[in-house]
């Protein structure tokens, strides 16, 4: 009879340290993945800014001519 613990020294076990590089690297592969979408999400929050900047403008520039001055007295 075997207990988990005798098989974790197999030949087919990763090391301690292949296990932490395999780790580093997963966290590498992910980092650069986010970073990645980071950069998409800001290059859309600015289309975004810049499409309701034109919208603001067209929004003031139509409802400009309804304001009419007072008379002075």
């Amino acid at each position: 009879m075997t207990t988990h613990d005798d098989d974790f020294g197999d030949i087919a076990s990763p090391t301690l340290i292949e296990m932490w590089r395999h780790q580093a690297v997963l966290m590498t592969n992910e980092t650069e993945y986010l970073n990645q979408e980071l950069v998409k999400a800001r290059q859309n929050i600015a289309k975004l800014v810049a499409i309701n900047e034109a919208l603001q403008n067209q929004l003031r520039a139509r409802s400009a001519p309804m304001v009419q001055p007072r008379p002075q007295a």
